[in-house]
């Protein structure tokens, strides 16, 4: 559903209509998103971030004040993001406290980011300097737009189905973005907790996916003992089985933990405990070039809170 904030009253948009509800407490004014860390929607005002659970909000004392302007969730780095829309840091949300980043590239005006997760970068619209921005957590870059998208009045989303982003102008044309032809790999989607934490399955440092070469993954925070590991394939973020991605894996037994991807094949691990990096070999295959991957780890972790074990994150990529 899409939840909103008039006043004292929450909107909530189902397949039917908007509903309106009278709810005590309510936050106030303030910047919305949906956290895809723990699934919820989320507005952060006056150094207090409000968690929605669907039927009332709770509020969380926060440290280092609030966000100026717009937050979304960064899938890439597990972390919410507040953005300036003019020249000044992007902060990180830890779950606590809000810190200062990067800063916008100078003389920038950007009043909106969302995320791409097909790419692992946020993606924005320069007004000031007519140009694309995007931002992959330490750099930003810009790409000139297209000469006849009129970015005035635009209207920045993304579709949590594909991962693709649009933009509706104000004569009410929609447009895809279209990014340049790289290599990417990123993290997205969240895992569920075993019992030295939730496995963490990302790049070894600034690896891309490259055919016909090597591909370093580190799965971490696995159990301290020894044991084993099941890494998923897949070949998409929308749909597994004819189903909705994510989908839960409480029918067997884990029931605060989501697949994320499509099984298509899977490998077993052998690690030897805390953490493990294990490395995937690229087809020399042209054909593969711009093909969309995914992997999701399984631990097994007898003393995981559900008694079986936990999933990892997936991660997304695509190879050139």
């Amino acid at each position: 559903c899409t939840v909103g904030i008039d006043g004292g009253t929450t909107w909530e948009y189902r397949a039917t209509g908007w509903l309106a509800h009278q709810l005590t407490p309510t936050p106030p004014s303030g910047a919305i998103w949906f956290d895809r860390h723990d699934g919820v929607i989320k507005v952060a005002a006056n150094a207090t971030v409000w968690p929605f659970d669907g039927v009332s909000w709770q509020s969380q004392s926060t440290a280092g004040g609030s966000p100026s302007s717009g937050v979304t969730h960064f899938s890439a780095r597990d972390r919410a993001v507040a953005f300036p829309s003019s020249f000044g840091a992007v902060q990180w949300f830890d779950g606590a406290t809000w810190s200062a980043t990067v800063s916008l590239p100078a003389a920038a005006t950007v009043p909106q980011l969302v995320e791409d997760v097909r790419r692992g970068a946020l993606l924005g619209l320069d007004l000031q300097n007519e140009s694309n921005v995007w931002f992959d957590g330490v750099l930003w870059r810009t790409q000139p737009v297209d000469g006849q998208f009129e970015m005035s009045g635009v209207n920045l989303t993304a579709d949590a189905v594909t991962g693709r982003v649009f933009a509706v102008d104000r004569t009410g044309r929609v447009w895809q973005a279209d990014w340049p032809d790289t290599a990417t790999l990123a993290r997205y989607g969240r895992g569920c907790p075993g019992s030295a934490g939730t496995p963490r399955l990302e790049r070894v440092g600034p690896t891309t996916p490259l055919l016909g070469q090597l591909l370093p993954l580190r799965l971490s925070s696995l159990p301290p003992t020894p044991g084993l590991a099941v890494l998923a394939l897949g070949d998409s973020i929308e749909a597994a089985a004819g189903q909705p991605l994510p989908q839960s894996l409480a029918v067997i037994g884990l029931p605060q933990c989501a697949l994320w991807t499509p099984v298509l094949g899977t490998t077993t691990l052998v690690h030897a405990g805390n953490a493990l990096t294990l490395t995937l070999p690229l087809p020399a295959n042209p054909s593969l070039a711009g093909v969309l991957f995914t992997f999701q780890a399984f631990v097994l972790d007898q003393a995981a809170p559900n008694g079986i074990g936990s999933v990892s994150n997936a991660v997304l990529g695509i190879a050139r």
